[in-house]
């Protein structure tokens, strides 16, 4: 199966560079492995969740409400007669460049944060091809937050709504990343989110937001996640889901890094990643939709952190605990209920 050699490859390559003396090689495993990544996103065929739907988006643009930049990616290539799958290899290159970029300037283990990546963005890329695009555009925003370039920051937000509405929770983020709560007020604000989501103190206000953009095509996602009875079971939150988000902001908060300023940054964006998945964990799809633009930041965040360890035992350490956790989130979504999702896997140039 190939999402298993993705697994593998991936895996062992997180322990090739920490091996001394592998830098020199690096650079051309990382270009080489975002290429395969590319080609099995890129050529595949009615695998992943809305292949079906991009294809009917594909050949009928206009017919559905869908946000105007990602339609004006798609003109171009009907116009000079392009295939569907063209479309979807380029779309695949540009959503793994974006985020292929944030890991080389950000990360400085490329294959962990691909590693913690994976049950991310690359599941996502396999399918919801406007969230991930958007999500790749929010990365490029980092320097722009941490440098306070208010006008670049806006121009690439304006781009992600553009190419997927939901992405405007993350505007925020400029003004709020350099709070400086405690771990405990953090938890605690989580805490108090998720109460309101049990009591459904929260569903009025979000019922509310729904019935004022009924007839406003920028929110229409937010009506059909927050209305449609596909969607509005409650978020099963196990107990690996709960450790796991708590587990990343512990780790961030107690971090060495010397620049407070990256340090803050991460903190809070994995802060409010847990805002939006307890405050609206009453609907499935809204909790795990809107928070996932966040937690997506922990594949920067952790090989970061993971640098700045000084005891070499709490670094392999680190270094285990986010490989078993990536593998085991991984591996629920291609083995997990809704496997069906991805399995078999098809494509133009590999077989299953």
């Amino acid at each position: 199966m190939i999402y298993i050699v993705i697994l593998l490859i991936c895996l062992i390559l997180v322990f090739v560079e920490q091996m001394e003396g592998s830098q020199r090689i690096m650079p051309y495993l990382e270009y080489g492995f975002i290429f395969f990544l590319v080609l099995v996103m890129g050529t595949r065929y009615f695998t992943g969740p809305d292949y079906g739907s991009y294809m009917d988006i594909y050949r009928f643009p206009g017919e559905e409400k869908i946000e105007p930049l990602f339609l004006s990616l798609i003109y171009p290539f009907r116009k000079l007669g392009m295939g569907y799958n063209v479309f979807l290899l380029f779309i695949a290159a540009l959503s793994l460049g974006f985020k292929m970029w944030s890991m080389k300037k950000c990360a400085p283990y490329f294959f962990l944060s691909l590693l913690i990546a994976l049950p991310v963005s690359f599941m996502s890329d396999m399918g919801q091809i406007r969230f991930s695009l958007s999500m790749s555009v929010l990365w490029l925003t980092i320097p722009y937050c941490l440098e306070r370039k208010l006008t670049g920051y806006l121009i690439l937000m304006l781009i992600a709504f553009l190419l997927h509405y939901t992405a405007i929770v993350f505007l925020p983020i400029y003004w709020l990343c350099r709070l400086r709560l405690s771990l405990w007020q953090s938890l605690g604000v989580w805490v108090v989110f998720y109460a309101f989501s049990l009591l459904y103190m929260n569903t009025a206000l979000a019922s509310q937001m729904i019935n004022l953009v009924t007839e406003n095509d920028a929110l229409f996602k937010y009506q059909v996640y927050g209305e449609d009875a596909d969607y509005l079971q409650r978020y099963h939150i196990s107990i690996f889901a709960f450790i796991s988000k708590i587990l990343a902001l512990v780790v961030i908060y107690y971090a060495s890094i010397p620049d407070e300023k990256i340090k803050y940054f991460f903190y809070n964006v994995i802060f409010l990643g847990g805002c939006f998945f307890f405050f609206f964990s009453f609907n499935e799809i809204l909790a795990g939709r809107l928070s996932l633009y966040f937690f997506s930041f922990e594949a920067l965040a952790i090989p970061m952190v993971i640098l700045y360890t000084k005891d070499v035992k709490y670094h392999y350490f680190l270094i285990g605990l986010f490989v078993v956790k990536s593998i085991y989130q991984y591996t629920t979504l291609i083995f997990g209920e809704d496997a069906y999702i991805y399995l078999p896997y098809r494509s133009f140039i590999f077989s299953n």
